[in-house]
């Protein structure tokens, strides 16, 4: 019996591996912690589900596995350049078509994918019985039973390594294979969740777009309801944009003159008593002023004369020179500007302060005028519009009845048509069921993709190991019976090579030949789902509908065909259509007796409405005499006056008054009488020469003593002036600051309501136009606005075309990446089984230990150390 080569132990011990290490995973199948679970659904609640690689990694993992399938697709429509055989099948099916040539038709359109599984099937089959004729032929001492050195000739160099990297080549191609089989049954367990999923997603759509279908037209009573409320609310709909702007502007208006009467009440009252007051002194000033003025010149014109006239050349003056002690009249000749007093009018002031209350008054009162004016407007217009209210209603119901009864009938037979079509809790109860069969036996999948994985890298591993071995240990220069312990190892591991995959070859080309068949086909059939060739041959053929479609055996309104097609219903839907234009119902004249439907009956009562709108509103004056609101407004500025000047008079008449000398005067005149008598004492000339130089300067000390007396009245009066100037400053500048603070607003707002006054009955004839047409529209409305509805709006069917979309990526896309990838993979290891078979028995013979025999061609050879 044959040695087991090395290689046989460490094989048994990873195949034995490869079994208990998926099988042992059921024991931590619920472990939350488990790195590569995720949760799915079953009948029996949540059940945890195996990923091997998440995140970013399984991302990248995702894009190599597809970019791998799509060599796969590629090479499906290299091999079948005529694409999928619809129309003989189609034939067969219907008995149209001769079955024999149908059949030679889909031979030849199939004959590449049968072609390849044949190669398979003939491989799997082949080399196993070609294992057990090779292992029967050793048995039997032939086939490399018996390896003699004169057997063996030498290997060349070359050879060797052309082979040794043929079998690299072929080993690395069984791992990458084998790698992307584990790839693609993850993939393809994944895909059952993720498909249920998308399912599910898909029937919530469906769902959502047969609620919508049902509510979408809706109660055509509520554009009724929407008309009467109109007729309702009319005085508000006519007079709501004037009674707004109004509003608007009468709010803050009369808040501002509110607000400014209240401010000024104190200050008005204060400035009338004080401007009453100054009024009385300055008329005293004037007059105190007036005669203080004419004694000064009085008393200058007396100084002038006594001086130049009187005194001169007298005796006392040319005995002793007394004229020259008598007070010079310049000081007193001089104006006083009491005329100043002139300009300062008090009068309008005190008129002004009368004038502001009342005025802002006013202003309240025509306010309120105006929103009195607009609720008798208001009250006039509903009573009018009561008139019509009825023959409106009565009106519109009756063409509520006829649109009804029409969009109803369309709505139910839509509803009829689909109800049973839309019913998807059959198919969720369907694709539950068999997603709980999957994950059922989801973990043997795993066990069986780790099998198929496992076994190819066993196969590649002892090749790898074989070639690694015998190039380390190959010497030339050794006889084949002194081939190295490393030599003979590495033979071993390739014998083990031969037998592994003459053993598993059938595992691998059986399932791949199967898999390829229906991988192929499959991915022809997902093109045709694509570009929707499927609905032609299949959904749309007329000779698998009795003569007509699907849809036009689904959907059926009256007698007359549709002509409807699935791949113009998709591609409707695909724009998101509505149903009404994806069937094409307008070809049905489904909606014709709503189109026929006149609403010139509703005219009458609408002009009826509209004379008495326009009668009502004819008088319709917002504010009584707009003229009389700029007068109240420009009786509020406050009247110029030159306070500034009065202010700055008080110091300079004060200061004028005060620089008449009339104290020094005296004193002058005293000295003058004294020097008199002196110089009559000491020449003693005659007394009555010096008497009446006396009686002179005594006479103008009398009018000096008048004038003192004057000048110290008019000072007093002076600052009683002073101190009502600065009063009536401080309380004049509140009230101007108040109004002017105020003024502006309130112009501009009562500008505002002027405009909006003369503006009114424009706008309220707009408002009464766009009320009017508001019901023409209502009515329009009731007629077509049903209609365009169900043409325009109610169930858009885009949901439909994303659900087929996403069907058709999850079949072709996320399950046929997977699919495809698979027997890719296994179809590679199969077709690597016989090169590798024919390159390990080969390469084996080289690095094999063999046994020696004497008067070969290698006895003549020097033994080595290790022989």
């Amino acid at each position: 019996m044959p040695m087991l080569p090395v290689g046989t132990h460490f094989l048994a011990l990873l195949l034995a591996c490869t079994v208990a290490i998926p099988s042992s995973t059921d024991a931590g199948h619920g472990d939350a912690s488990s790195a590569g679970a995720s949760v799915g659904r079953s009948a029996g609640g949540l059940v945890s589900r195996w990923v091997l690689f998440e995140g970013e990694l399984g991302e990248n993992l995702g894009w190599l596995l597809g970019s791998y399938a799509d060599l796969a697709r590629e090479f499906v429509y290299k091999i079948t350049p005529t694409g999928f055989p619809w129309d003989p099948l189609i034939g067969i099916f219907t008995g149209s078509s001769d079955i024999i040539q149908a059949l030679l038709e889909i031979v030849k359109s199939e004959g590449g994918i049968l072609a390849v599984s044949l190669v398979l099937l003939l491989l799997g089959l082949l080399l196993p019985i070609s294992g057990v004729f090779f292992c029967l032929c050793r048995c039997c001492g032939h086939c490399g039973a018996a390896r003699r050195e004169e057997r063996i000739r030498e290997l060349v160099c070359n050879t060797g390594v052309v082979m040794g990297a043929f079998l690299l080549v072929f080993s690395l191609l069984v791992v990458v294979a084998s790698c992307f089989t584990i790839l693609s049954g993850e993939r393809l367990s994944q895909s059952v969740m993720h498909f249920e999923g998308n399912v599910n997603a898909i029937m919530d759509d469906v769902d959502n777009f047969q609620d919508d279908l049902i509510r979408g037209v809706g109660n055509v009573s509520d554009i009724i309801d929407n008309t009467m409320a109109t007729l309702e609310d009319a005085e508000n709909a006519i007079f709501g944009p004037v009674a707004s702007q109004f509003g608007s502007i009468s709010g803050p208006l009369n808040s501002t003159v509110s607000q400014l009467n209240n401010d000024l009440a104190a200050p008005l009252i204060s400035l009338s008593a004080i401007s009453g007051s100054l009024g009385g002194t300055i008329a005293q000033l004037k007059t105190d002023g007036s005669a203080f003025q004419t004694a000064v010149n009085d008393v200058a014109s007396s100084l002038q004369t006594f001086l130049t006239v009187d005194c001169s050349g007298s005796l006392p003056d040319t005995v002793a020179g007394v004229c020259a002690f008598i007070p010079g009249h310049s000081p007193f000749a001089g104006s006083l500007s009491f005329s100043v007093l002139n300009d300062y009018d008090v009068l309008p002031v005190v008129v002004y302060t009368a004038v502001p209350g009342p005025a802002l008054t006013a202003i309240t009162d025509l306010i309120s005028t105006g929103d009195t004016a607009l609720n008798d407007a208001k009250s006039a217009v509903g009573n009018a519009s009561q008139d019509v209210f009825q023959d409106v209603g009565d009106t519109l119901a009756t063409i509520e009845t006829t649109v009804t009864t029409v969009t109803d009938e369309v709505v139910s037979g839509l509803e009829e048509s689909l109800g049973e079509s839309l019913d998807t809790q059959a198919f969720r109860d369907q694709i539950g069921g068999y997603v709980d069969l999957v994950e059922d036996y989801d973990m043997y999948s795993y066990v069986a993709f780790m099998v198929f994985a496992s076994l190819g890298f066993v196969m590649s591993l002892l090749c790898l190991l074989g070639l690694l071995f015998g190039a380390c240990g190959y010497d030339s220069s050794r006889r084949p019976s002194q081939r190295s312990n490393t030599s003979e190892c590495g033979g071993q591991f390739m014998v083990g090579s031969t037998w592994w995959t003459f053993v598993f070859a059938i595992l691998f080309c059986l399932p791949t030949a199967v898999w390829f068949i229906i991988g192929a086909n499959v991915t022809l059939i997902c093109d045709s789902m694509e570009d929707l060739t499927i609905m032609d041959k299949l959904v749309d053929n007329p000779v698998l509908w009795n003569g007509n479609t699907l849809l036009d055996s689904l959907v059926q309104f009256g007698d007359s065909p549709l002509n409807l097609t699935a791949r113009h219903f998709i591609e409707d839907c695909q724009e998101n259509q509505t149903l009404y234009e994806a069937f094409h119902l307008s070809s049905a004249g489904l909606l014709d007796a709503v189109d026929g439907v006149n609403i010139d009956e509703f005219m009458p009562y609408v002009d009826t409405f509209r004379y008495n709108m326009t009668s009502t509103i004819t008088g319709f004056d917002l504010l009584a005499g707009p003229t009389d609101l700029t007068l109240l407004v420009s009786a509020l500025s406050v009247p110029a006056f030159p306070l500034i000047s009065m202010v700055h008079s008080v110091g300079t008449l004060r200061g004028l008054t005060e620089a008449v000398p009339a104290q020094s005067a005296i004193n002058d005149l005293n000295l003058f009488i004294n020097k008199t008598w002196e110089a009559y004492d000491a020449h003693g000339a005659s007394q009555p020469d010096f008497q009446q130089q006396v009686d002179y300067a005594t006479d103008i000390i009398t009018e000096l003593q008048s004038l003192e007396n004057m000048q110290s009245n008019l000072l007093a009066l002076m600052i009683t002036y002073a101190n009502q100037v600065t009063f009536f400053e401080a309380t004049f500048y509140e009230v101007k600051n108040l109004t002017i603070d105020a003024l502006p607003s309130i112009a501009s707002d009562s500008q505002d309501l002027l405009d909006l006054s003369l503006d009114a009955g424009d706008i309220v004839e707009t408002s009464l136009n766009s009320t009017i047409d508001g019901l023409i529209a209502n009515a329009e409305e009731l007629v077509t606005g049903p209609i365009n509805k169900i043409e325009n709006e109610v169930g858009r069917c885009g949901v439909v075309a994303g659900a087929y979309e996403a069907i058709v990526a999850e079949v072709c896309v996320h399950f046929l990446t997977g699919f495809n990838a698979l027997w890719l993979s296994t179809g590679i290891i199969s077709l690597c089984c016989l090169p590798i078979i024919v390159l390990t028995v080969r390469l084996s013979k080289y690095v094999r230990r063999a046994k020696p025999t004497e008067g070969s061609r290698y006895s003549d050879m020097p033994p080595t150390a290790d022989a």
